[in-house]
Order: structure tokens, then sequence, then C-alpha cells
């Protein structure tokens, strides 16, 4: 034996090298096959995590680009309410910036009698008297002359008939209308005595007639077209009046209650006139104040009849009403009784109509529930984007509007 050094053989020796076990080597057609299916599983693996990639950005962008639409069309509720306002130079809590105002004036004109009216007046003519007396005989006025029909006249004037001779006089009828009208008759006057009565004779020279005209007389059209006509009249310089005493400082609206005081006319309806004076007396209270507090008042107010759950769309301000209720004047001051109206619809804020409870459902789901809320005439959904089924599951990312 060849002993080297300690005589050790090599591999027995401390500082010898490791001795490394004889590898063996696969057959050719194992080795291909392994290489196979570790690419198989790498592949695998490399699709299960790009679906893994895809599927997280597309709830990603799910999360983050998906937004809803509602709109919710509410069933309009009327509320209406009358209160009381005051407005006055110094406001306080409640009050409106303001003032009030008052003046009055008399107006009076002169207006024509416009129609022309048939009426039935007492017919005229004349007649002459003779006396066949040897003495003169005294007829006062009114005197009666009494027709053979039995219709009855009388005399305009007091004449004197001289004995032995006549005189004329103007009657007129007792009745009024075309029945006291005659051209031919002989008339007694019954107001002698019977003995004297034979010797006096009457008899018309002119036709007593005239019974019906038409003539100008004052109508109760009349006096009320004149009234209305100085009414206009006065309010126009009133409350032109009234805008000068108040400024500008008291607002930019006002408020006018014009009252008649007293009316007047020289010829009352029904009697005979060319014309007419008539005279009318007009007081005028002007209360002026600031529009918008006004209408802050009248919101404000009608939001308070609201039912939980309502907030007030409209108020219709054309259609409010405004009376007068008191007025004192050396305070500035003036209570106002306003009756208004609006309408009121779903509130936003209605606890129904919270996101959170449509999150995460399909639109049709949505707009199911919605529409049977009390209140509620339809209602619409929108998702985007389009390809989304559901609404977000963020509830701040789904806007409700209610019209």
């Amino acid at each position: 034996m060849l002993v080297i050094g300690n005589g050790q053989p090599p591999g027995d020796r401390p500082d010898a090298p490791p001795v490394k076990p004889p590898t063996a080597v696969p057959p050719k057609g194992a080795a291909v096959f392994a290489a196979n299916a570790s690419l198989a599983v790498y592949r695998r693996i490399a699709t299960l995590f790009v679906l893994f990639t895809a599927g997280l950005v597309a709830l990603v962008l799910y999360m983050v680009f998906t937004r809803a639409t509602v709109v919710v069309m509410s069933a309009p509720q009327t509320v209406k309410d009358s209160f009381l306002l005051d407005v006055t130079k110094s406001p306080s809590s409640g009050e409106i910036a303001g003032g009030v105002y008052e003046v009055t004036d008399t107006l009076t004109r002169v207006f024509p009698a416009s129609s022309l009216v048939n009426m039935d007046v007492p017919a005229e003519g004349r007649v002459r008297i003779e006396s066949r007396l040897t003495r003169s005989q005294t007829l006062v006025a009114t005197t009666r002359l009494l027709a053979a029909d039995g219709r009855l006249y009388r005399t305009k004037k007091t004449v004197t008939v001289p004995g032995g001779g006549g005189t004329e006089v103007e009657v007129f009828s007792t009745v009024s209308g075309r029945q006291g009208e005659t051209a031919d008759a002989d008339f007694s006057i019954p107001g002698l005595n019977e003995d004297l009565r034979r010797y006096f004779k009457v008899q018309i020279i002119q036709p007593i007639s005239g019974g019906s005209q038409n003539i100008k007389a004052v109508t109760l059209e009349d006096t009320e077209k004149a009234k209305a006509m100085l009414e206009d009249e006065l309010a126009r310089t009133l409350k032109e009046r009234l805008r000068r005493e108040a400024g500008a400082a008291t607002g930019d609206a006002e408020f006018t209650v014009l009252t008649t005081l007293g009316e007047q006319s020289s010829v009352q309806p029904g009697e005979e006139a060319d014309s007419f004076e008539m005279s009318v007396t007009v007081k005028a209270v002007g209360v002026f104040y600031d529009r918008n507090s006004l209408n802050q008042a009248v919101r404000s107010d009608l939001e308070r009849q609201l039912p939980s759950g309502r907030a007030l769309n409209e108020v219709a301000e054309k259609d409010e009403e405004l009376h007068l209720e008191k007025t004192d004047l050396a305070a500035g001051r003036a209570t106002l009784r306003i009756a208004a109206h609006g309408t009121a619809v779903l509130s936003p804020a209605n606890p129904s109509l919270d996101p959170e409870k449509l999150v995460g459902i399909t639109a049709d789901a949505a707009k199911r529930y919605l529409e049977k809320l009390d209140g509620v005439s339809s209602a619409s959904v929108s998702v985007s984007p389009v390809w989304a089924s559901r609404l977000p599951q963020v509830a701040k990312r789904i806007r409700i509007e209610v019209r």
C-alpha cells in the first residue's frame, strides 16, 4: 500500500475536501415532462393573478366611478295660514320695518244728467173762464175745475174774473199721465155754491196735453257713476300724498286702504235736472314696508305649518291677501292680517329618502321602494356607468333630487 504523509488514505485525512456523491442523470424523456409541468403551473398562477387583478380593478372602478341619480316627483300638498304681522319704524323680533300714514280729502264736481227718462207728469193746458155776474169774482190758485166725465183739474194761479167778462188761466190735471190729457171739455167750478156756479162757463182754449214726457233726470246710475269717478280721482291723489309723506326710507312696497267717509248729491235720483253736483270724502291709510321682509315672514309662517318630512316648495305671492287690522299713527305702527298659501313637497331630509336605504340595491328595487312612499307620485333612477346594475355601495355617491 502506498502511504502518503501520515499514512492515512486521502479520503480519511482531515484536511481533505469532501467527496460529492455521484449525481444520477435522469433519462432524457423525464426531463422534458418535468419542464412542461412546471410551465403549466406558472401559466395557471399567472392567469389567476391576472383575473384577480382584473376583478380587483373592476371592483375599484365600480366603487370609485359608480354614481346614481334618483329623481323623486313629490305629490304637491297645499299649505295655508292666516297670521298677524306688525309693521313699525323700529321693528323687534317678529316684526318688519315700515311705517303707516293717513290722509283725508273731499272732492266736488258737477256732472251732467245723461239720461232721458219717459215720465208721467200732470198734463197742462189753458182755459177761459167767463162770468155773467155783474161783479168780479176772484178764484184762488188751485181752484178746482171739474170735467163732465169726472176728471179733475186745477188752476195754476189766482185770477179775478171780471163781471160780465172773462179771463184766461193755465190749468193742470190732478193725475199724471195721458189720462189727464183732453182737447175739448167743459168744466164747472165745484168750489162755488150751486146758485153761483151757473153764472160761470169754463172752456179749453189750449189743449191740455203733455202727460207723458221725455225729460232729463238724474238717475241712480248717474250718481253712482259720479261717485266712482270722484273716488278714483281721490284714490290717485291721496296715494301720491301718502308716498310723499312716507318717503323712500319706509320700504319698497305699499298697502293702501281707502274708506269713503261721505257723499252728497245736490239732486236725488229720479228728480228732473240737467246736471247735479256730487261731493265725496275719502280717507286713505297707507302701510309701507319692505317686500323681502314680508316674504320671509310669510315663508317662515308657512314652514311652521308643515307636517314632518315636508319642505316648502313655493309661495303663491300673487294670491296673498292683506287686511289692515289696526293702526297706531302716533307710534307709527300698523298690524296686518296676512292670508297666504303655498305648496309643500317631500323634504330631501325626509328619513324615508335617506340614501342609506338605497345602497347596493337594483334600480328597479329602488324605484319600487320610492313609489310606495306616502307623498311620492313617481320616481326615476339612473345609474352610471351604464353597465352597473346596482346602486353604489357608498351612500354619498347617491344623489337624490326632490321635485
